[in-house]
C-alpha cells in the first residue's frame, strides 16, 4: 500500500536509506523533507512494514524527486516503479508541469526505469556525487496525458 509518510515511519525510512546508499542522507534531512512536503513523501507499507519510500518537493511548477529507495529484500518486484508513478501523479495534482531528478550515470537499473516512464536525459552533471561520479539530470514533462 502506498501512502503519505507518518512520523513513526522515519526510523524505517532511514534504515532503507542506509541500506541503499553509500552516503545516505542524514535522518534529520529526511525528517525535514517529511515535515515540509508530506504530501509528496510517500512510503510503501507491506504487512505493516515500510519497504520503500520516495521523497520529492514542489518548487513552483517543477517537481523534484529528491530520493527513492526500496529495501534490498523487496527490490525487483515493481515497488520503485509504483512509488515513482504515484509521486509524479501527486506532483502533477499539485500543479507541477515538469518533474526532474538526478541519477548516477552508472545506475543502469534506475536509468532504465526512469526512461521507461518517459524521463529524458537533459544534462550531465560533472562530479555531482561525493565520490566524483557524474550524474544525469533527467526531466519528464507532465501534461494531461501523463
Amino acid at each position: 500500500m502506498i501512502r503519505t509518510v507518518k512520523r513513526e515511519d522515519l526510523k524505517s525510512i532511514y534504515l532503507i536509506e542506509r541500506l541503499s546508499f553509500e552516503r545516505p542522507y542524514p535522518s534529520s534531512y529526511l525528517e525535514t523533507l517529511a515535515y515540509l512536503s508530506p504530501e509528496t513523501f510517500l512510503v510503501v507499507s507491506l504487512n505493516g512494514c515500510i519497504v520503500g519510500y520516495s521523497a520529492s518537493v514542489l518548487r513552483g511548477l517543477e517537481g523534484h524527486v529528491i530520493s527513492i529507495a526500496v529495501h534490498p529484500n523487496y527490490r525487483g518486484i515493481g515497488i520503485g516503479k509504483k512509488l515513482l508513478i504515484e509521486n509524479i501523479k501527486r506532483l502533477k495534482d499539485l500543479g507541477a508541469k515538469r518533474v526532474i531528478l538526478e541519477v548516477k550515470v552508472d545506475n543502469i537499473q534506475a536509468l532504465k526505469l526512469y526512461q521507461k516512464l518517459g524521463f529524458k536525459i537533459v544534462k550531465t552533471l560533472k562530479n555531482y556525487y561525493w565520490d566524483g561520479a557524474d550524474a544525469y539530470r533527467m526531466t519528464l514533462n507532465v501534461d494531461s496525458s501523463t
